[in-house]
């Protein structure tokens, strides 16, 4: 639950006194209730105090560039800017045992504080190599398990411009059958996902002959996503932008009347209506 909208001021928890702590996860929203003691379904008095470890704002810090410096001194040093540093060992000809190839995320990257960053430490060169299997096309799970099956160790970055499907494996470096040396990082391109999606504008036609203000609902795949209050007097149309991709359904209501259903079909940018039916003003 989010503490400040669902909690905070709430009659359901008035009999409650709840205690503040914050935390940073950044998976998780600003506000999310982490933990809390006691623990949910204890039966307490009226009054009691309940501990809520509550997730903050997170700080945002960029990632420091640490190629090269000894295994601990790279560890203190992301760890001092409240990330999460984590050691990878790697095969490298070219970096001496013990100390830093590379760091993912990059360096120069600009994150959240709590955020894992992997720090990829030489274990020497490696004497035997592998062949980069075909992976382009797959999703980025299966890729990363086949080329953790031929002894590679994999990082990941993502493509924010491809009108690939979400995780889909873009391209690899070294390339799909090339030779690599075994333990070596091998960097795998995916589609983010966002460039497969479209935006959709639809005038949002009101019913004449109406000058009362009307809460407009706007339900796409059966949730709400915003509620607006519209006069058809001061304009015959209200715009609205959808984002996604494939098909939706859409369902908009005018005073909790159900007014027009439809299809978003993000593939076309259209909206294909199927039902629009006459508003009626309450007596």
């Amino acid at each position: 639950m989010i503490y400040d909208t669902d909690i905070k001021d709430n009659a359901d928890y008035a009999d409650l006194e709840f205690e503040i702590t914050y935390d940073n996860v950044p998976s998780k929203q600003p506000g999310e209730v982490l933990r809390q003691t006691p623990a949910a379904g204890m039966t307490v008095k009226k009054g009691k105090t309940v501990s809520l470890t509550v997730n903050g704002e997170a700080e945002q810090v960029v990632v420091e560039d640490v190629k090269g410096y000894k295994q601990q001194d790279a560890y203190d040093t992301l760890k001092a800017l409240k990330l999460s540093p984590k050691i990878q060992a790697v095969a490298d000809d070219d970096t001496a045992v013990g100390y830093v190839v590379k760091t993912d995320l990059a360096a120069g990257s600009t994150v959240s504080t709590g955020t894992t960053v992997t720090i990829y430490v030489s274990s020497g060169p490696s004497t035997e190599s592998a062949v980069i299997p075909n992976i382009v096309g797959y999703q980025y799970s299966t890729a990363k398990e086949e080329l953790e099956n031929a002894g590679l160790v994999v990082t990941v970055e993502y493509d924010d411009e491809s009108d690939k499907d979400e995780n889909t494996v873009l391209s690899v470096s070294p390339n799909e059958g090339e030779k690599a040396k075994k333990g070596s990082v091998v960097t795998v391109t995916v589609s983010s996902g966002k460039g497969a999606q479209k935006t959709v504008y639809y005038d949002i036609p009101l019913p004449g002959g109406v000058s009362d203000d009307l809460t407009m609902k706007i339900y796409v795949d059966g949730t709400l996503i915003e509620t607006r209050t519209v006069n058809p007097s001061a304009s015959p149309y209200s715009n609205m932008t959808f984002t996604g991709k494939g098909r939706s359904n859409l369902v908009i209501t005018l005073n909790d009347q159900q007014y027009i259903t439809a299809e978003i079909d993000y593939t076309t940018q259209s909206i294909n209506v199927t039902s629009q039916q006459a508003y009626s003003p309450m007596e």
